[in-house]
């Protein structure tokens, strides 16, 4: 709630991080779907030639990366109400990055438990995998700035019904 003695000024701020909340999660769409196609050969990002595809992947990451980042952290952009939504979802984000593994590994153990094979199966070979930490670090940090602007997103429509 906006409080009556906040100026035009903070209420417009109070706006603005909203919308920017809605076109992060825009953003995120985008980038999945575009991840999405691009894996199962229905468009080559390659194909729109090497500045295309640069810029194609910088506007996601503003988009997604850095402005996502920005809104977790921009306190001063938050009203009232925001703020308690901004809890609500980082607690919500910490059960979910805390139950994530073990729902992951469970699933792999049953997995390999029911095939009672020598070996897990191709599709969960990426469990072993030992990528590199940076690939590890940017995963793990883009799909915790999803969730919070997922998260935030849904409890802002739950809440509005």
């Amino acid at each position: 709630m906006i409080e009556a003695s906040a100026s035009n000024a903070d209420k417009m701020r109070y706006r603005v991080y909203y919308r920017l909340m809605d076109i992060c999660l825009i953003g995120y769409v985008v980038a999945i779907v575009l991840n999405i196609l691009d894996q199962t050969v229905l468009i080559n990002l390659e194909d729109t030639g090497r500045l295309g595809s640069f810029l194609i992947r910088v506007a996601t990451g503003l988009l997604t990366y850095v402005l996502g980042a920005f809104l977790v952290l921009a306190w001063f952009m938050r009203d009232e109400y925001a703020e308690l939504l901004w809890r609500r979802t980082a607690s919500m984000v910490v059960y979910f990055v805390t139950i994530t593994p073990f729902v992951l590994f469970t699933a792999a153990w049953l997995t390999f438990a029911a095939l009672q094979a020598e070996q897990l199966p191709e599709s969960w070979e990426w469990m072993l995998a030992r990528p590199p930490i940076a690939g590890v670090v940017t995963f793990g940090f883009g799909l915790f700035i999803f969730a919070f602007v997922s998260v935030f997103q849904f409890l802002r429509w739950r809440d509005s019904r």
